[in-house]
This record gives C-alpha cells, structure tokens and sequence, in this order.
C-alpha cells in the first residue's frame, strides 16, 4: 500500500511540473487539431497528453498534417512572401495595427491560410502588433516568421 502511495505521489508531481511545461502550448498533433483552440490549462493538458499517447507529433511535423509546419520549411524560405512583405511592409504594419486591410487579405491567401480562419486574422495581428514587428529596423524575413508563429500559436494556420 505504501509503494502505491508513493507512485501516486510521484505521477502527482511529474504530471504537475510536465503539465506546466507542456501547457504553455500544446503545439500541434492530434490534440491541437482535435481540440482546435485549446485556451485554458485543463485543455492544453489534454491535447498535449492526446500528442503524447497517440504518438503523433513527430510525423505530424515530418509530414505538415494536423495543423504542423513541415520539418525545415520556414515560412521565410518562400521567396514570393518574403518579396512581398518586403515591398508591404508599411502597408502591412498599417494594417496590422488597425486589424484589417488589404495587405492583410493578401498576406493571408499567401501563407495558405484556411478561408474560415481569415476574418480572425487581422484581429490577431493586432492583438500582438508588438510580437510580429518587435523593433524598428525589423526585415521583411522576420516579419514572416513572427506573422507565422502568431498565426500558429492562434490555431490560424
């Protein structure tokens, strides 16, 4: 009974510290895919655990299935949105700041964003204006790549 306890006990706690570090972002896999927009700790644990129980993540992002980017395929290796971000940027920094633009409609079918998910796009980059252009002489290249992670983390891609 005692060895029972004291498993429990250690299952209690590796699950607590495991939980914190996984429940800051599930990621993607089956669990983000299933649960689509996990936002509170009970749910991040959840499709976290699903990930790690159905063994999916890696291929998953091998293969860019269940809302996961292809391994060594950064969004700023597309040369076509690169250019435009480049030849956007103020543009897109307006309207990203106000939520809404034609950049911002442009910069979405580019990253190959699903339609459904297009009117929360501008509300998003808004949300986080500061995250995507992060200092003053940002590049196009980071600019991508900071649009993509904001994307992502908001189940947007």
């Amino acid at each position: 009974m005692r060895a029972f306890k004291v498993s429990i006990a250690i299952v209690a706690i590796v699950f607590a510290f495991s939980s914190k570090a996984m429940a800051h972002n599930s990621g993607c896999g089956f669990g983000g895919w299933a649960l689509k927009n996990p936002d509170t700790l009970v749910l991040q644990v959840f499709a976290s655990w699903l990930n790690g129980i159905c063994g999916n993540q890696t291929f998953a992002i091998t293969s860019g299935t269940l809302d996961c980017a292809p391994a060594g395929r950064s969004r700023a290796e597309n040369k076509d949105l690169v250019r435009f971000v480049a030849m956007n940027m103020e543009g897109i920094a307006k309207d990203a700041a106000n939520g809404k633009g034609e950049t911002l409609d442009t910069l979405s079918e580019l990253l190959e964003m699903p339609v459904a998910n297009r009117p929360l796009f501008g509300a998003t980059l808004q949300a986080n204006f500061s995250s995507i252009f992060s200092k003053v002489d940002i590049q196009a290249p980071e600019v991508v790549e900071n649009i993509a992670y904001v994307a992502q983390s908001h189940h947007l891609l």
